[in-house]
């Protein structure tokens, strides 16, 4: 999600819950050995920059020592927070 792509989703999807999950370039790195890999170390690195600074999201969620389970509850418990607060 990148702040010129943030608008969009706001002005589309007024009450979508957008969360940006944060992780460390070294738990990035090691995740990423897990897959196939399309591009080269210095992309990597430029894409993990880019992203260390999300736009106004309604949840950055570091995720670094999660396993997916982890995250999918802290996600899920934080929308469930978001929507009991709306209402």
């Amino acid at each position: 999600m990148t702040s010129e792509v943030l608008p969009v989703y706001r002005s589309q999807l007024p009450e979508c819950f957008i969360v940006h999950l944060a992780i460390t370039l070294d738990e990035a790195r090691t995740r990423a050995t897990t897959r196939p890999v399309y591009i080269t170390e210095e992309e990597f690195e430029l894409l993990h920059r880019i992203s260390a600074t999300p736009p106004a999201v309604d949840l950055i969620l570091d995720v670094t020592g999660m396993t997916v389970n982890d995250q999918i509850e802290c996600i899920g418990n934080a929308w469930v927070e978001a929507e009991s607060a709306v209402r």
